[in-house]
């Protein structure tokens, strides 16, 4: 977008008539899309939470090593693929297997994730928590 090098008022009036349109236009559909919502004409998909991405990822590269391994065994009379087979699928998964584990960590109650979330819901009430009975001096 260019930016707007205005000469006279008027070229100020149309621009913040032009941009009073685009406002009208975001807010009409906003209100359609959250009307067809509400009737059930528009569905709100959740996303699949990263974790089983992950593990779809992970299932997919297994299978494909499993694949070529055992092309690459019978075309060739060779069993040195068989180092694929159990070295690769084995750190991909001890490398997911860590990622889930410190997610869980962070998104149960003690954890990083979830004390923040729930500080910034309490409301601040510092006044509360100070005894004006026990001042020194």
């Amino acid at each position: 977008m260019k930016p707007f090098m205005p000469r006279k008022p008027a070229d100020y009036e149309s621009r913040l008539k032009e941009l009073d349109e685009k406002q009208e236009a975001i807010e009409l559909k906003k209100k359609v899309r959250d009307r067809e919502i509400q009737l059930g004409l528009r569905r709100d998909w959740k996303k699949p939470a990263w974790s089983k991405a992950m593990m779809i990822l992970i299932f997919a590269v297994c299978i494909e090593i499993i694949i070529y391994s055992e092309w690459v065994m019978f075309t060739r009379y060779d069993l040195s693929a068989l180092y694929a087979l159990i070295g690769v699928p084995a750190a991909m998964f001890g490398v997911f297997w860590t990622y889930c584990e410190k997610s869980k960590a962070e998104n149960t109650k003690g954890g990083i994730t979830y004390d923040t979330a729930m500080k910034k819901m309490e409301p601040d009430n510092n006044e509360s928590d100070i005894d004006p009975g026990d001042g020194v001096g």
